[in-house]
């Protein structure tokens, strides 16, 4: 895990999304090359601003998108997937031929939705045996990131996040909700990470930490990605 500290937070998401375009820039190159195809899977919060910070010079059609996790409340301000479709980002992405997993319909419930969207990941799996995923995560004051929350024990984190048959698993929160499972997410071959502000200090500290639980703080996942980069306004 590489660790990128700015002075300011919007010098951070600048380095994030330059980041972010690189890596898009790779996968563009490695389809021209190679044939391999790309799954590039968005966390909720600040990370959704990197977006619109990226140019679609690299778009195409070895990339799927989609998100790696959920908000069905009917709320478009609260749906993940409806937050990314309302950017120039995705109109931009579907131009130049990008896929799109879309997590948002209206005429399914949280578990169809999810069983839909694990299909649809599976499938792309199928598909691209040798695909290359990459995700962004942001990381809240509490260490939750992805909509992997922070439980009371190493055994409820287990049963809710570490279902070994299921990619994709549902969040018992106050809203109706899901995320994609531990299980799948060692998966994911590289990341871009946001920990930005003052509230989120401790949950850096636990972050960097070299021991930690992932009950504690769920962003430790980020610690197994094998090319991780983390940026932040925190200096100290």
């Amino acid at each position: 895990m590489n660790t990128h500290r700015y002075k300011t937070e919007d010098e951070a998401l600048d380095a994030a999304s330059a980041m972010l375009e690189s890596l898009i820039k790779k996968a563009s190159i490695s389809y021209f090359k190679n044939g391999i195809k790309h799954l590039l899977l968005l966390s909720s919060g600040s990370s959704i601003e990197l977006l619109d910070r990226i140019t679609d010079t690299y778009f195409g059609e070895f990339l799927t998108i989609s998100v790696l996790d959920e908000k069905l409340t009917g709320a478009a301000k609260e749906s993940n997937f409806k937050r990314i479709s309302n950017l120039d980002f995705y109109d931009s992405a579907r131009a130049v031929g990008c896929t799109f997993i879309e997590t948002d319909l209206d005429e399914e419930d949280v578990e169809g939705s999810r069983a839909r969207f694990e299909s649809e990941l599976r499938q792309w799996r199928s598909e691209n045996p040798t695909g290359i995923i990459t995700a962004t995560f942001d990381v809240d004051t509490e260490g939750k990131t992805a909509g992997v929350l922070p439980t009371r024990s190493e055994e409820e984190f287990k049963t809710t996040y570490l279902d070994k048959e299921k990619w994709v698993v549902s969040n018992d929160s106050d809203n109706p909700s899901y995320t994609v499972s531990l299980s799948f997410m060692k998966q994911i071959d590289e990341s871009v990470t946001l920990i930005l502000g003052d509230s989120s200090r401790k949950a850096f500290y636990r972050l960097l930490d070299a021991e930690g639980s992932f009950y504690e703080t769920p962003a430790r996942i980020v610690r197994t990605i094998e090319e991780s980069e983390v940026f932040t306004d925190l200096r100290e």
